[in-house]
């Protein structure tokens, strides 16, 4: 039952990563104006994620790893369009996936 549980949360990261890349990276039709809303709907999202991810896998980078993938693209994206207020959003729910990874406490490994 975990196995399952930790399959579907590295789909749901992968899956809001590439849509949030893409609403904030600027991409196609699914590009959203900057607000709060949107702003910390994906913080939220990056909080979530990174922290179910956390608990779930066995590799608690692994969450945090696949919502900044496609995150990373729609920088790529941003940045080639010049919008700089769009990079600096994307960038920064990038960096809270990972802080919010370093933030879960370590736990020792079992001998196997």
């Amino acid at each position: 039952m975990t196995k399952i549980f930790a399959i579907l949360a590295a789909g749901l990261a992968l899956f809001l990563g590439s849509l949030f890349g893409m609403m904030l990276g600027g991409f196609g039709i699914c590009a959203a104006r900057l607000s709060v809303v949107s702003v910390g709907g994906t913080l939220l999202a990056a909080l979530i994620i990174s922290w179910l991810g956390a608990v779930t896998l066995r590799r608690r980078w692994l969450a945090a790893i696949l919502f900044s993938i496609p995150m990373a693209l729609g920088f790529l994206f941003a940045a080639m369009s010049h919008d700089w207020g769009r990079c600096g959003v994307v960038f920064a729910c990038i960096v809270v996936s990972f802080a919010v990874v370093l933030l879960f406490p370590i736990q020792p490994q079992r001998p196997s």
